[in-house]
């Protein structure tokens, strides 16, 4: 096995990352994906990329069905009698029209438990269960969170590897900006990343209402459906909006400002409750304590390695109380903690993952 034909259902900065780590494995890759109508490609790829449809990206995920479908079956004939190559599915949206079209040996990756915003639970349940299947039957699936094995309670996992959204190795060449001194009555709080819960919002908002003394920094691009709360807080003199940034070039200058990282993202949805964002990779690279959500996967993970703690993002009370609490010592204790998990478990390798799959 050595051509490895993906098939995406965009071209966004993960997945150009798996393709990037099956090449620099010595994989044949061929990529097929589809892209955004009148959408710019700023993505700079060192491999040829086949688009095999297009549609508007505000189109309904259900009205996009016919065009996947398209797309897949062109994919299809392309390799028609070609035995060496092994098909790459990443996503539940690719994998479940895919696999029927195309009855040969593939690898599935889920980055996200997308079916469990559908509002409909029997639907949903459907999905979930076709999601299981398409598990049980890949060469190998590839898990981005820990999370998402308690979420599926699969009885075999011998074919399911995990490999979360860790730094890239390249983030060692990147020149170290040493932290400001850490002072409890003037803290620094931020996210890095595009803003679109609402619990980061409210964090922020409770924050530098009630604490004067202490700032709040967003750093990304603000997502329109929560731009009306943002701009609330842009009267305030301890918010700060820093814009676009670029990652992982610009993440030492960030975490040099700040002394809490935040990633409360919207327990209201399922999938963020079992979900592993690799802005806890950024905590453990940075040695910035990190502030999660209470009640996710996240929470259990942060406890157990020492890397912060939990609030519930959407209680004033609870974000007052955990502010209030954070003493000198506290403070301390929090930085001792995530010092001492190593640097180097942030960082991205996967050589045992391609050294198992090179055996198949």
């Amino acid at each position: 096995m050595k051509k490895i034909a993906f098939i995406l259902t965009t071209l966004d900065a993960h997945a150009v990352h798996r393709v990037n780590d099956f090449v620099a494995h010595g994989f044949d890759v061929q990529v097929n994906t589809f892209v955004r109508v009148n959408a710019k490609q700023t993505i700079q790829t060192d491999w040829k990329v086949n688009v095999i449809g297009e549609f508007p990206n505000a189109l309904p995920y259900h009205k996009r069905i016919q065009k996947i479908i398209q797309g897949i079956r062109l994919v299809s004939k392309q390799y028609k009698g070609c035995k060496d190559v092994v098909f790459y599915y990443l996503g539940l949206d690719i994998a479940m029209f895919a696999c029927p079209l195309i009855r040969r040996p593939y690898i599935f990756e889920e980055c996200d438990l997308n079916h469990t915003y559908i509002g409909n639970k029997i639907v949903c349940k459907v999905m979930e269960k076709i999601d299981c299947y398409i598990i049980r039957h890949s060469l190998q699936t590839i898990f981005t969170s820990e999370g998402f094995y308690t979420y599926h309670q699969l009885k075999d996992t011998s074919n399911v590897t995990l490999i979360p959204n860790k730094l890239p190795a390249s983030i060692w060449d990147v020149p170290e900006v040493k932290k400001h001194a850490i002072d409890a009555n003037h803290l620094s709080f931020g996210f890095a990343g595009d803003v679109r819960y609402e619990n980061i919002v409210n964090f922020a908002s409770v924050l530098v209402r009630n604490f004067p003394m202490h700032e709040f920094h967003f750093f990304g691009t603000i997502q329109e459906r929560v731009k009306s709360l943002t701009k609330e807080l842009e009267q305030f003199p301890n918010c700060h909006f820093h814009g676009r940034f670029r990652s992982p070039d610009d993440l030492p200058e960030i975490y040099s400002q700040l002394d809490f990282t935040l990633a409360t993202y919207d327990t209201r949805f399922e999938n963020v409750c079992y979900a592993e964002p690799n802005k806890i990779y950024e905590a453990i690279f940075f040695r910035t304590p990190i502030i999660v959500s209470k009640g996710t996967f996240l929470q259990q993970k942060c406890e157990k390695l020492g890397l912060g703690t939990a609030v519930d993002a959407l209680s004033e009370d609870d974000i007052v109380s955990f502010v209030k609490g954070l003493t000198h010592e506290k403070i301390d204790k929090m930085y001792a903690d995530i010092l001492l998990v190593p640097q180097e478990s942030a960082i991205d390798n996967n050589d045992a993952f391609f050294a198992k799959l090179k055996t198949l």
